[in-house]
C-alpha cells in the first residue's frame, strides 16, 4: 500500500545507534545527521485491524535481532502495553537491510498507539506513533506495576550423534511467574553461543496470557551444531513486564566417542613408531654380529703384516708343528703334537680371526 501524497512526511524511522536507545525516531527529511544509523520505516501509519503493515530497515549491523510490536498507551510500560502475540522478529542480511510485515490487531491497551522497536536482548528501544482504526482511546495514566519472576535452565542429554560430534538437541525452559495484579503476556527472546558471542537465535513459541500470580514454563528447543564441544552460554530476555527481565544459563556437550577414536589413533601411531625403532635396532645388532668391523680394512691391515695366504705362511709360524717340510696342519699332526706334549697348532683362519678381534678391541 503506497502512502498518499505528502504522507511520507509523517514517516518516522526507528534509529538505534550501537544498541543505545534514542528518545525519538528521526524524520526522513531531518535525518541527515543520522544517515549512517540504523532505521525502521513503516509503509503507512494508519493501521487497520485484520491487515498487516510492511516495514523496511537499513544499515543494521550483522547479528542484530530486531523485534516490532504493536502497543497501546504509548508503550510507556514497555512490552506490558504491547500485543505480544503479533510480535515479529527479524535479522538483517549481509547488506544490513531488513523487511517484513507486522500483523495488525487491536491492542489490549487503549491508544495512543505506537509500534515498539527493540533490539534483542533488550539493549535499546524506540517507538513509531501510529493510528489503529477502531481502537479505543484513553488518556494515558500510570499502569499497575508489571513484574515477572524468571528462572531459566537448559535440559537435554547425550545422543549417539553427540558422542561423535554430530550435534545434539537441547531445550531452553523459562519459568515465568506473574507477580503483578494484571494479566500479562510474557515474550521470550534468547540466543546461545560461546561466552560473550551468543549469536545463535533460539525461536520461542508465541506468547500466551498469564494471569496474576500464575506461573508458566515456556519451552524453546534448539540444537547445538556439529563438532560442538565444551560449555555454551544461553542468554535472553522476557518481555512483557516493566522493565523486561534478563536471564542467563549454560549448557555443555562433550564428544566422548570422537575423543576415544582420536586417542586410539594416537596409541596406534605410537605403537607403529615403537615397532619401527625396534626393528631398526635389531637390524643393526644383526649386522654388527655378522660383520663386527670393517673387514676390508682389517684384511688390509692383516695383509700388511704378512698374513696373505695359508699356503705361503712358513711352517715355523705353526707352534709345535712337525718340522717336515711342507706339512699342513691336520688332525693327525695335532694328535702327534699332543702325544709329544706340545701345544696344538692353530689353523690360519683361526689365527686371522683372533688378530681381527684384537684389533677391534
Amino acid at each position: 500500500m503506497r502512502p498518499r501524497g505528502g504522507a511520507w512526511l509523517l514517516s518516522l524511522a526507528a534509529v538505534l545507534a550501537a544498541g543505545v536507545a534514542l528518545p525519538a525516531f528521526a524524520h526522513p527529511a531531518s535525518a541527515s545527521p543520522q544517515r549512517h544509523r540504523p532505521t525502521i520505516v513503516l509503509a503507512t501509519h494508519r493501521l487497520v485491524p485484520g491487515h498487516s503493515v510492511a516495514f523496511t530497515g537499513h544499515r543494521w549491523p550483522g547479528g542484530t535481532a530486531i523485534q516490532l510490536q504493536l502497543c497501546g498507551r504509548k508503550a510507556i510500560d514497555g512490552s506490558a502495553d504491547c500485543l505480544g502475540s503479533t510480535a515479529v522478529t527479524v535479522s538483517p542480511g549481509p547488506t544490513g537491510e531488513v523487511d517484513g510485515r507486522l500483523v495488525v490487531r487491536t491492542p489490549g491497551r487503549p491508544c495512543p498507539c505506537v509500534v515498539l522497536v527493540q533490539t534483542l536482548p533488550a539493549s535499546g528501544s524506540s517507538t513509531i506513533p501510529v493510528t489503529v482504526v477502531g481502537a479505543p482511546k484513553e488518556a494515558v495514566r500510570p499502569a499497575p506495576a508489571a513484574r515477572f519472576a524468571v528462572h531459566a535452565s537448559v535440559t537435554g542429554g547425550w545422543s549417539w550423534g553427540s558422542l561423535f560430534g554430530l550435534g545434539t538437541d537441547r531445550e531452553l525452559n523459562v519459568t515465568v511467574t506473574n507477580q503483578s495484579r494484571v494479566t500479562l503476556e510474557p515474550v521470550v527472546s534468547a540466543r546461545w553461543g560461546r561466552g560473550g558471542s551468543e549469536d545463535n537465535v533460539i525461536s520461542a513459541p508465541p506468547p500466551k496470557p498469564l494471569g496474576p500470580a500464575q506461573t508458566t514454563t515456556i519451552v524453546a528447543p534448539f540444537r547445538l551444531g556439529p563438532f560442538s564441544h565444551g560449555a555454551y552460554s544461553v542468554t535472553g530476555t522476557v518481555h512483557g513486564s516493566n522493565p523486561p527481565v534478563n536471564f542467563a544459563t549454560t549448557t555443555s556437550t562433550t564428544p566422548w566417542g570422537l575423543l576415544a577414536i582420536l586417542a586410539l589413533l594416537v596409541v596406534l601411531l605410537l605403537l607403529k613408531l615403537g615397532n619401527s625403532l625396534r626393528k631398526a635396532r635389531n637390524r643393526g645388532k644383526a649386522r654388527h654380529a655378522r660383520d663386527p668391523g670393517d673387514e676390508s680394512g682389517l684384511d688390509a691391515l692383516l695383509d700388511g703384516e704378512g698374513a696373505t695366504d695359508p699356503a705361503s705362511e712358513p711352517e715355523s709360524l705353526v707352534e709345535g708343528a712337525s718340522s717336515t717340510p711342507g706339512a699342513l696342519f691336520d688332525e693327525a699332526s695335532a694328535d702327534r703334537a699332543a702325544a709329544d706334549g706340545a701345544t696344538a697348532p692353530r689353523p690360519y683362519r683361526a689365527r686371522r680371526a683372533s688378530r681381527r678381534r684384537a684389533l677391534i678391541r
